[in-house]
């Protein structure tokens, strides 16, 4: 039975040999199910004892009340599972993946879990006898209640853990080589939440744990503690992200922390503040990635240390971001890029009056997440009817990347409009053209967010800037924070991954009052 494929289901109907399965008997013990897909599928008191499940999908699959004792489950992926109460006695579960799983009252004595991650998975009163727990990674679980008597959790990872008022750690065996004696060797507790100073003191070893600093204060003073976010901003002194930060500020209170941190940009940039981050014990990071692909084995690294991730400008495809991030807030990308295509297209047919209206493309498509944008643009364009000529293209990542502006303004001099498809972009080409013997022909349509800079020559007649695009960024910062803080409070599933669409309206200069209104309600300085 490889490679069996259910789809979610009420009830299973079929018979192999002595393999009987119908709605009031679900009996499937010691069947061959490696690398099954039962994703979704409605399980609960099914009988897989002694089952082989190895790299089996079970993602948001319904075990609850099964009987997995001597089950086969390595590398197998539970993520978001109901295990409410399940049997795994005795199993082996090295490898797998239990993220965001619901194991309340699971059994897991005796069981292999080494290497497992159950990051944002709610232990409570699961039991964990002799189990192996070594390398384990339990960050930002609920363990409450649960009893790790005896069990191995060497090397593991606890790191923001709510042990709560009633997990019994008591003889916790962390040893693998000796099981006469317990202890905690190598395991991570930073920031763990625990009910008293004695419940860890009672695990042998734990001096050689990690922890915080002040740890036992924590528990003396049992107030909320103290959370910590960062928001990653690239060095451009008009950047989206400082009205991002401005909403965030607005969110926090006296015992949350924003952090804004600053860097160069670029994938290997973002790596390095990340890694720094997760060193400092960060509790949330909101950023907008700087690839798709090429970021997300850095914010892997943060995730797997417990850092609760909440992307802004963009979201990641939701297969990758379901056991990644808590949220991303977004707006309809390939639409931005359209409709400020549309807006241009109107703009030359008003304004001028030429056969063929000469535009130059000056794009962020050297990300991934930029290149919606110019596709919206060019589809624009190409249904306006108007006849566009495309003189040249450039793609621009860094504000040093103003040469190649130039270079476009020098090579075509007839050139009337030129769209920028990124901030950075936008910036760029507004100075270029500035700084250019063409600043009173060419104008300029940018894309994306809203700046009192931008705004300033938004409502400048003599400007070249025609066209930004408010996102209402400064709204955005507000709701990161304030999810971010309600996953971090347990207040809300840190598992349950959330897309929040943001509209956008496009701003010229025939808007003056509109734009004033904006930037008195922000109160940017």
């Amino acid at each position: 039975m490889a490679n069996l494929t259910l789809s979610p289901c009420q009830s299973l109907s079929f018979t192999q040999g002595s393999l009987k399965v119908n709605k009031y008997s679900m009996d499937l013990s010691y069947s061959n199910l490696t690398g099954a897909n039962l994703s979704g599928a409605n399980l609960a008191g099914i009988n897989l004892q002694g089952s082989n499940l190895q790299g089996a999908n079970l993602v948001n699959a319904n075990l609850e009340g099964a009987n997995l004792k001597d089950v086969n489950l390595e590398g197998a992926n539970l993520a978001r599972a109901n295990l409410k109460k399940a049997i795994l006695q005795n199993s082996n579960l090295d490898n797998s993946n239990l993220y965001g799983s619901d194991l309340q009252a699971a059994d897991f004595s005796e069981a292999n879990l080494v290497n497992m991650k159950a990051l944002w998975a709610n232990f409570h009163n699961a039991i964990f006898h002799r189990a192996n727990l070594e390398s384990a990674n339990f960050n930002r679980a609920n363990l409450r209640g649960a009893d790790f008597y005896k069990a191995n959790l060497e090397n593991a990872s606890l790191r923001f853990t709510d042990f709560g008022s009633t997990t019994n750690v008591i003889e916790a065996k962390l040893n693998p080589t000796n099981f006469r004696e317990t202890q905690l060797k190598g395991a991570d507790l930073w920031g763990a939440k625990m009910w008293s100073i004695f419940q860890i003191k009672q695990a042998k070893n734990w001096q050689e744990t990690n922890r915080m600093p002040n740890w036992e204060q924590q528990i003396k003073q049992a107030r909320l503690p103290r959370l910590r976010i960062a928001l990653l901003k690239p060095e451009n002194a008009d950047s989206i992200s400082d009205t991002y930060e401005f909403g965030m500020r607005r969110a926090a209170n006296r015992r949350v922390e924003i952090w804004g941190i600053s860097y160069p940009g670029g994938v290997k940039n973002e790596a390095k503040i990340i890694r720094q981050l997760i060193k400092d014990g960060m509790d949330g990071i909101i950023l907008t990635p700087e690839d798709p692909v090429q970021s997300l084995d850095a914010l892997k690294l943060a995730r797997d240390a417990g850092v609760a991730i909440t992307t802004v400008d963009f979201c990641f495809n939701p297969i990758d971001a379901e056991d990644l991030a808590i949220a991303c807030y977004n707006t309809n990308s390939f639409q931005m890029g359209y409709d400020s295509g549309q807006y241009i297209a109107e703009w030359a047919q008003k304004n001028l009056q030429s056969k063929s209206v000469q535009i130059g493309l000056v794009d962020g498509a050297v990300y991934d997440r930029y290149y919606p944008y110019l596709q919206g643009v060019l589809k624009a364009i190409n249904h306006s009817g108007i006849p566009f000529q495309i003189v040249d293209s450039v793609s621009i990542a860094f504000g040093s990347d103003i040469i190649k502006v130039k270079k476009l303004l020098e090579d075509n001099p007839d050139v009337q409009i030129l769209w920028g498809g990124s901030n950075i972009a936008t910036e760029v080409t507004v100075a270029a053209v500035a700084e250019s013997a063409l600043k009173n022909k060419v104008k300029v349509f940018g894309i994306l967010d809203l700046s009192r800079n931008k705004a300033t020559k938004l409502l400048n007649p003599n400007s070249p800037l025609q066209l930004i695009i408010e996102q209402s960024s400064i709204q955005i910062g507000y709701e990161a924070v304030k999810t971010t803080i309600s996953v971090l409070r347990k207040e809300i599933d840190g598992a349950d991954y959330q897309v929040y669409p943001v509209k956008h309206r496009l701003l010229t200069q025939n808007d003056p009052d509109i734009v004033s209104d904006i930037l008195n309600d922000s109160s940017l300085e």
